[in-house]
This record gives C-alpha cells, structure tokens and sequence, in this order.
C-alpha cells in the first residue's frame, strides 16, 4: 500500500508538472516582491531617518546662532539706528552704544561711549582701534564666523540655499542694506569682510542679492586689498592684521 501510494504521488506530480512549475515561479516571484516591499520600506525609513536627523542639526545650528550674546548684539547695531550694550561687569563695566548716522552723536560720559558703526569696521591702517572698537570689532568676528559656518553648509552640500535662507532671511537683508531702516555702514561692513578674510561670509551673502551697490562695494574692496597687500610687500604697511580677532 506505502508503495502504490508513493507510486501514485509520483504519477501525479509527473502529471502535472508544468502546473507546479508555475507554482514555483509564483511563489519566488511573490518573495522577490516581498523583499523588495521590504527593502523599499527600509529605504523609506533610512531617508526619513536622515531628513530628520538633517533637520535637527540645522536647527541647532540656527539656535546656537540666535541664542550667542554676541549675535543678539551685533543684530541690535545694524537693525534701525544702533544700539547700546554694557561690557565687562563692575568697575570695569562701560556702555557702549552704536549709531549709524552722524546726528546720533552725543557727549560721552566716563564708562558711556557712542562709537559710529562705519567707523568701528574701519581697516587699522587707517588709525588705531579703540578699546570700545575693538569690543564692537569682537563681536562681529563672532558674527561672522557663524556666516561662514552656514556658507560652509552650503558649499559641501549639507543644505541648500533654500533651506538656510528662511531662518536667517531678516540677517541677510540687514547685511546687505535690503532694509531702508537701516544705512551708513554697508561699505564700511564689506571691506571689513574682505580685508580681514572673511570671503566665505561675502560668499555667502552674495548668494542672496544681485544689488549693484553690493558688488561695488566688493569690487573697491578687493582693489584697496591687493593695494595693501601692495603696501605691505614694500614694508610701507607692517601693521599685524586683526590682532583684535578672537
């Protein structure tokens, strides 16, 4: 009886051969698709894994900008008229506030200073920096070490233009004279960058304007940058460059 049965399975299956061939070919297609929907889930879940790990880094980043003392003051001297911000603490605690325009200017009084933006950014070999310049040139260094940090992003691809620009869309305007509230020192802000370095800043705001002004503002500085450049290789210019740089 085992024997015919196993006979009779045998017939069967010789029978009907073609039918569970097919079979076999369903069933291993239907586990490539299965791997493929599992892989593809998988993928899914890498990409938005990464989107948001992306995200995340971007806005720390962006908090880390907006929350550094140094930003919160640099933004207060180029928004509207300027600002005032107190340094050192005790006896040693002086006031300093910034203006743009000439009229703002008034009496100093012993630890208050009023000290012009355009003038706080000027290159030392056109005088000496002051102890409340170079309290206001500081900060701005940090200012723009974080520019530079985010023209970095960009350039090795980490984040797009796009995806930088609403989060600092109001810092961009201001440093590249969009906002009418706020004028007397662009030109001054663009040698600074340029005679101190800071290309990738100038970079990186370029990348949101196409203003004439602008560029004519780099151009001239690039020209007064290779003239010192010129002056230093005579020994006519033998001044350290920022040594107020943090």
């Amino acid at each position: 009886m085992p024997v015919a049965c196993t006979l009779g399975t045998l017939c069967f299956f010789a029978e009907n051969k073609d039918f569970f061939a097919a079979v076999g070919s369903i069933l291993v297609i239907g586990t490539l698709f299965i791997g493929l929907g599992s892989f593809s889930f998988a993928m899914c879940q890498y990409r938005s894994t990464q989107i948001w790990k992306r995200n995340e880094f971007l806005a720390n980043e962006i908090k880390l900008f907006y929350s550094d003392k140094a930003v919160v003051d640099v933004e207060g001297m180029l928004d509207y008229n300027g600002e005032s911000f107190i340094d050192g603490d005790g006896k040693n605690q002086i006031t300093i506030t910034v203006y743009h325009l000439q009229n703002m200017i008034q009496k100093e009084m012993p630890g208050i200073f009023y000290v012009n933006l355009a003038k706080a950014l000027h290159h030392h070999s056109e005088g000496s920096v002051s102890e409340p310049e170079l309290k206001i040139r500081k900060r701005f260094d940090i200012y723009f070490y974080y520019i530079q940090r985010f023209s970095i992003f960009i350039q090795n691809g980490l984040f797009t233009q796009k995806e930088i620009y609403p989060y600092l869309e109001y810092h961009i305007s201001l440093l590249n004279g969009l906002r009418d509230h706020s004028k007397g020192y662009h030109k001054a802000l663009y040698n600074y960058l340029i005679l101190y370095d800071f290309d990738r800043a100038v970079e990186f705001l370029g990348q949101f304007t196409r203003a004439d002004y602008v560029r004519l503002y780099v151009d001239e500085a690039k020209r007064r940058k290779v003239e010192l450049a010129s002056q230093s290789g005579r020994g006519e210019d033998r001044s350290p460059v920022r040594e107020e740089v943090i």
